[in-house]
């Protein structure tokens, strides 16, 4: 009983410290992050927010499977308990080596995915506290867990014999924070390399640097955190002599947010490019074509030139960032003559091998200045700069990359088009180069859209990983950032075409010039419980056709943080709402039922607010517009206390652009609500079957016990009825969206 007692109030305590958000599940950390198919495995929440009561996990494969733990029964109870947040995990033999995904499901909705790994090999925890002259012994063929704790290193040992074995560490591709160092020594103690990993790749130790040949009869590894910290979301894998198939190796298939923009490119021919003697950058044929290159440090850039048709428009796209490289290119396009041919490049080679004082030909003497002048870096006639792809997404869930995209317009004849690269971020000290994948062809209008669930804050910047859930009578939003290229300008309609009963949105327009959305579901006062996918989709008009494509699921995977800085993301498999019907909501704010509202250019509009309020929403709520329509005008206002309505009014310029726009506002309220009260209805459940033992004749227990378990458990419920009494969460909910219509004003009578 006791032991039932202080679980219950660690749980209070540790989501005491959310306080300041409306609850929404968050799941931050899971252990082990990589299942096994050969053994039993038991995976446990073990940091987030509003994590009570999960009861149910979701794998992104079905044939992975977790059934909760049972507890102890409580004492004198025959009632089945449960370790909420504990699981034991299946994994069908015949689900392949690779990354998945997990959802947890519980009380406060349906979590943020975390990735996980499945191989086919044994799985163990190294211990937490690793003594440093006797540290574990890691085998091959084990892939082995652990964690790194803060200021402290984690002392591990690997036998060898002739041949260096191959380590392989990794970390972030299982959603860990952890940024992994690893130092090898030799027998004797001496370093013969250290290692650090990044977000992109794992640590992969094959040789020393010097390439010595092994010496002893074993090697001592030192691992732990760059900036020392540690916890349970920092953690680590680990495994000697990994076949070359395995995930550790690879990075994650849960790709980089920005990686989207290589999604459904259009297929042209690849082309292996040669340099040319004398010829500064390589020569490629007419596009459209793709080709991979590499800068080297010693070099720094890479060039390639071609022809262009005339009077053809180009766009030049170059692909190194989303490739999982720390890069940032620099494409500059500009116009040299074209080149000399294939015998004048012979000839001005070999007058420029053997100079003489005096060339007698004054052909090639103009040929050679002219060629000259046309392999300067300077003086050139640049056509564009290109360094990033256009800004879109939020800081919560970046969608732009440091990529560059350019549009070439068509040219003079006689003149080539030719393509620089330069990796701004590529030292000279480099071990190796930047691989580009660098793309020339006819625009082609596309359009890439990413959504999320939106968090409880005004500030992007610090935002949190969050789950989704929409209480009865509620409403929660999903952000949604698009990208468009190859000359592609017009609006984008974003809407859910099947949801489940009770649960209703409205579609969204993502007007020209604007690249985002917000889509809000609200959800009846009746809505049943459910749990399932979102499916959004994107629809646009290309050459007079509808196009429909999808909306790829990204997630937030790292908490914002005064180290890691910006929050992390990346892609996912899904997007999963959670409707709860335990609840009501304490307040819903919408305009309408979706209808379009009509305003004529130099006119107002006032927009009718509604709000539904119930128990603990009675609060002053600030409502903040967002995306307002160019030339537009619509300050923030306040629905006072109580308030059920509200008429702002929308100002339009005469000059405003005609078109169709979606709005929306961030409310900032202060709600009132009861944290866990399943905590307390548990307790009362298990004093009330104790009583009606008691209260049974013919009960032949120890009633004297039964008397004193009923005293201590009236005791806690006392206790939990303070601890769960409505407190005060300051939150932004995302709310009221309303289609805009800017039209033409109405022509004067003649």
């Amino acid at each position: 009983m006791a032991i039932m007692f202080v679980w219950l109030h660690s749980c209070w305590l540790a989501c005491g410290m959310a306080w300041g958000e409306v609850p929404t599940i968050a799941v931050d950390a899971i252990f082990p992050p990589v299942l096994s198919t050969v053994q039993p495995n038991t995976l446990k929440i073990t940091a987030g927010r509003f994590t009570q009561d999960i009861d149910e996990l979701i794998f992104s494969n079905p044939m992975i499977r977790g059934t909760i733990v049972a507890g102890a029964n409580l004492a004198m109870d025959s009632e089945p308990q449960k370790q909420y947040g504990s699981f034991q995990v299946t994994v069908d033999p015949s689900v392949p080596e690779g990354y998945y995904e997990v959802w947890a499901v519980g009380r406060y909705g349906v979590s943020n995915s975390r990735t996980i790994a499945v191989v086919h090999t044994p799985v163990e925890v190294l211990p937490m506290n690793t003594d440093p002259k006797n540290p574990p012994e890691l085998k091959q063929g084990v892939c082995y867990l652990g964690q790194t704790r803060r200021n402290d290193r984690q002392t591990l040992r690997i036998a060898i014999a002739s041949a260096w074995p191959r380590i392989v560490v990794a970390a972030e591709s299982l959603d860990s924070i952890a940024m992994p160092t690893m130092t090898v020594m030799d027998s004797q103690g001496r370093m013969l390399q250290q290692l650090r990993g990044n977000r992109n790749s794992p640590i992969v130790f094959t040789k020393p640097a010097s390439h010595q040949t092994p010496s002893g009869d074993f090697l001592t590894l030192k691992l732990y955190d760059f900036l020392y910290r540690g916890g349970e979301n920092s953690f680590f894998a680990i495994m000697v002599d990994p076949p070359d198939s395995h995930p550790l190796l690879k990075p994650s298939s849960l790709k980089s947010i920005p990686s989207i923009a290589m999604d459904g490119l259009a297929t042209w021919p690849s082309v292996e490019l040669k340099s040319t003697p004398g010829v500064h950058a390589m020569v490629a044929p007419a596009p459209p074509w793709e080709t991979r290159l590499q800068i080297m440090p010693n070099q720094r850039t890479a060039a390639v030139e071609f022809t262009p048709v005339e009077g053809q428009t180009y766009e030049c796209e170059v692909f190194s960032e989303v490739l999982d490289q720390s890069s940032d290119i620099r494409a500059i396009i500009d116009r040299p003559p074209v080149l000399p041919a294939a015998e004048q490049l012979v000839a001005i080679e070999a007058a420029l091998k053997n100079p003489s004082p005096t060339l007698s030909d004054p052909g090639l003497q103009q040929l050679i200045q002219s060629h000259q002048a046309r392999e300067r870096s300077t003086g050139r006639e640049i056509v564009a700069i290109a360094e990033d792809s256009p800004t879109s997404g939020t800081r919560a869930v970046r969608f732009s990359s440091a990529d560059p995209i350019a549009t070439l317009p068509p040219g003079p004849a006689g003149k080539n088009l030719r393509i620089t690269l330069t990796d701004l971020n590529l030292q000279p000290s480099a071990t190796a180069g930047t691989h580009v994948l660098l793309r020339v062809g006819p625009p082609i209008p596309r359009v890439h859209a990413i959504a999320f669930w939106t968090p409880d804050t005004n500030n992007p910047a610090q935002a949190k990983t969050t789950g989704a859930m929409v209480a009865r009578g509620g409403q929660c939003a999903m952000h949604v950032s698009i990208r468009r290229s190859g000359g592609f300008t017009g609006p984008v309609a974003v809407a859910v075409e099947s949801l489940p009963a009770g649960i209703s949105t409205s579609p969204a327009v993502i007007a020209p010039g604007q690249t985002e959305t917000e889509l809000v579901f609200y959800a009846a006062e009746d809505a049943p419980a459910w749990t399932g996918a979102v499916v959004p989709i994107a629809k646009l008009t290309i050459d007079g056709k509808e196009v429909a494509i999808p909306v790829q699921a990204t997630t937030i995977s790292i908490n914002a943080s005064g180290d890691r800085g910006l929050p992390q993301g990346r892609r996912s498999k899904e997007l999963l709402l959670r409707v709860n019907d335990r609840d009501l909501a304490p307040i819903q704010v919408r305009i309408g039922d979706g209808q379009i509202l009509d305003v004529a250019q130099g006119a107002s509009l006032k927009l009718p607010v509604k709000a539904v309020r119930r128990a603990g929403g009675e609060a002053k709520c600030v409502l903040r517009p967002q995306n307002l329509p160019p030339k537009s005008t619509l300050g923030e206002f306040e629905l006072a206390p109580n308030a059920l309505e509200a008429s702002p009014e929308l100002k339009v310029a005469a000059d405003a652009p005609i078109g169709e726009y979606t709005l929306w506002f961030q409310g900032e309220i202060t709600v009132k609500q009861s944290l866990h009260p399943e905590s307390h209805t548990r307790v009362v459940a298990y004093r009330d079957r104790l009583q009606s033992m008691l209260a049974d004749p013919s009960w032949s227990g120890d009633r004297p016990a039964a008397e004193k378990l009923i005293a201590e458990t009236n005791t806690r419920i006392e206790a939990l009825a303070k601890e769960i009494a409505p407190r005060d969460f300051p939150t932004f909910l995302t709310c009221a969206p309303v289609r805009i219509r800017i039209v033409a004003p109405p022509e004067t009578p003649k």
